[in-house]
């Protein structure tokens, strides 16, 4: 029998009512005799569902834990608690508002145009609460000698987690120099990383290039026109460095919000230009997958964003990530409500780690929620929503075995990093870029 996300969101959440008991994922999906993998993702979904997103810049969030629910929303239709509940289709039969909270601001987009946001927040607890009931296993001790002789070694694989360069420029409307928003500092300790670990799986998790000119976020300057190009060539010279240093490594890489910057430009200014592609390899000719040399570097592209995710083992996955919380570790405390697997993510710009154990049929297991940091620069120069933001650059090194992961996050900090007891310092690499490319950076 087949299952929605939404029906195995309501089971899951609903154990006692359709079990007699509540189970875990993986014990429901022993239940109903499925796929844990597939039922995960549809869960998932199911989960990310619950945010909704419009055009109009409109956002509505539940977070629902046991019997109580927080609603968010925020943008410029929904001014009151009586819209909230309309717009969500608030039970008030089942469910009682304990407190809510209504603001308004002015946003100014530019000189003499201004508009007014709304944030409504209402706290509910259901009327008619379920039992809510703790899973408890069995603690069982077991005495035995051991000694270092008779301890089991095996092979484990490693993982490299580079995330956010944003390989773009401004450039001197006055003199034309280029002034980047990645940070060669530290895209050169990557590369050094790379060369001194040989990891077997290197996964970068989006936001490769930053497409600036193609933004309808920002308002685009002078200063951004034309710099796709150069962008290109240096984020295509990167990859092929880092694949000379790993020639038996897989690489991934995955769809961010930034590349899909191209194919919205492409859908409001020029649509007809919308799906056209290379007749030899299929590919749209506007896309990273074609911009870029990734199939003769021998890298996979994971498109799909924000649903697109890889799985590097078989509990550890990788996203680009579509959440942001503001103050720091609460974007990976955010995210590891919602997921079974170690997630390791990007998008934040921040270091983040936090994990939690679950106990399944096999046992106890620690699932964690990991942002590396970004490679690109946090000085200011990447077009955001202040000036100077909370970012921090880092890289994730993560082995991985038979249900054991270690996370090694690696801060980066003007310009060096250490690593295992050695100190790593970033070059600047500009002449032997200019050299291999023959493009005057």
């Amino acid at each position: 029998m087949s299952y929605s996300g939404e029906e195995l969101l309501r089971m899951w959440r609903n154990g006692q009512e359709y079990f007699g008991r509540q189970l875990s994922q993986r014990e429901m999906a022993v239940e109903l005799g499925l796929n844990f993998d597939a039922m995960h993702g549809l869960l998932y979904r199911a989960q990310q569902a619950e945010d909704i997103v419009t055009d109009n810049d409109e956002r509505i969030e539940l977070v629902e834990k046991g019997n109580t629910r927080e609603y968010m929303a925020r943008g410029h239709n929904i001014k009151t608690l009586e819209d909230l509940i309309k717009v969500c289709e608030i039970d008030l039969e089942k469910w009682r508002v304990d407190r809510h909270v209504a603001n308004a601001w002015e946003v100014t987009i530019k000189e003499g145009l201004t508009y007014t946001n709304f944030q409504v927040k209402a706290w509910l607890t259901n009327k008619f609460p379920a039992p809510l009931q703790p899973v408890i296993s069995d603690v069982v001790i077991k005495n035995f000698g051991w000694s270092p002789e008779e301890s089991v070694v095996s092979e484990v694989g490693k993982a490299l987690i580079l995330a956010d360069p944003h390989f773009g420029f401004r450039k001197d409307v006055n003199t034309g120099k280029l002034v980047p928003f990645h940070d060669r500092d530290a895209l050169s300790i990557a590369l050094a990383l790379a060369k001194e670990l040989e990891p077997e799986l290197i996964a970068l998790l989006g936001d490769w290039l930053d497409f600036a000119e193609w933004s309808d976020k920002f308002i685009r300057s002078p200063d951004m026109y034309n710099t796709t190009q150069p962008a290109l060539i240096e984020a295509a010279w990167f990859l092929g460095e880092l694949r000379l240093l790993c020639p038996r490594a897989q690489i991934f890489l995955l769809e961010g919000n930034h590349e899909g910057r191209v194919t919205k430009a492409i859908n409001k200014q020029v649509p007809y230009a919308y799906g056209i592609t290379q007749p030899d390899t299929g590919l749209p000719i506007l896309s990273v997958p074609n911009m870029l040399p990734l199939e003769r570097l021998g890298i996979q592209y994971i498109g799909n964003y924000p649903d697109g995710e890889v799985w590097l083992s078989d509990n550890l996955r990788a996203i680009h990530g579509n959440v942001v919380r503001n103050k720091s570790g609460a974007t990976a405390t955010s995210i590891l409500e919602n997921i079974t697997a170690t997630t390791v993510f990007g998008h934040v710009h921040r270091q983040e780690l936090a994990s939690k154990t679950v106990f399944g049929r096999d046992g106890a297991e620690v699932i964690s929620a990991f942002s590396p940091g970004c490679l690109c620069r946090v000085d200011g120069e990447v077009p955001a929503v202040h000036g100077r933001m909370n970012w921090q650059q880092g890289i994730g090194v993560i082995d991985y075995g038979q249900r054991v992961l270690g996370i090694t996050p690696i801060s980066i900090t003007q310009g060096a990093a250490l690593f295992e007891g050695r100190r790593y310092l970033g070059k600047e690499y500009i002449d032997q870029l200019k050299e291999d490319t023959n493009y005057a950076f």
